[in-house]
């Protein structure tokens, strides 16, 4: 417990960001879940599990002080890639938008824009946490 604490101490800034991500993973995976609720498409499995995986490196890098760099890391990944997933879901909405066409179905929705920037949150929080430890 005590090395715990001293690692606390010692790089709150890590610890913060790391909270960050988790916070913004959890929300992203919400939003993903909401926005294809919404368009009555299917909730990836691969994505949900890897959204997950991703939160958990988060919170284990909290504690395991040797390793936090390779566990953010992967987490940083992990979290781009539902972030990309994420945006392919919906790439039909998108290219309709950007092709002009009016009446474009379910349109853009907001989930995603804060779903895609909760990951992006995610993803550089990590990546500052990654180089904030001692």
């Amino acid at each position: 417990m005590e090395k715990i604490k001293i690692g606390i101490k010692q790089s709150k800034k890590g610890l913060i960001c790391s909270i960050i991500a988790i916070v913004g993973i959890v929300v992203g995976l919400v939003m993903y879940i909401v926005t294809t609720g919404n368009t009555n498409g299917e909730v990836s499995i691969v994505l949900t599990v890897i959204a997950i995986i991703a939160a958990l490196l988060a919170a284990t890098s909290c504690f395991l002080f040797y390793a936090d760099g390779f566990l953010s890391i992967i987490s940083a990944a992990f979290s781009l890639y539902c972030m990309l997933m994420f945006v392919s879901s919906q790439a039909d909405s998108i290219g309709y938008a950007a092709a002009g066409i009016s009446d474009i179905g379910y349109g853009i929705q907001s989930t995603l824009i804060v779903g895609c920037i909760c990951y992006l949150a995610a993803v550089v929080t990590e990546s500052i946490a990654v180089f904030s430890k001692q």
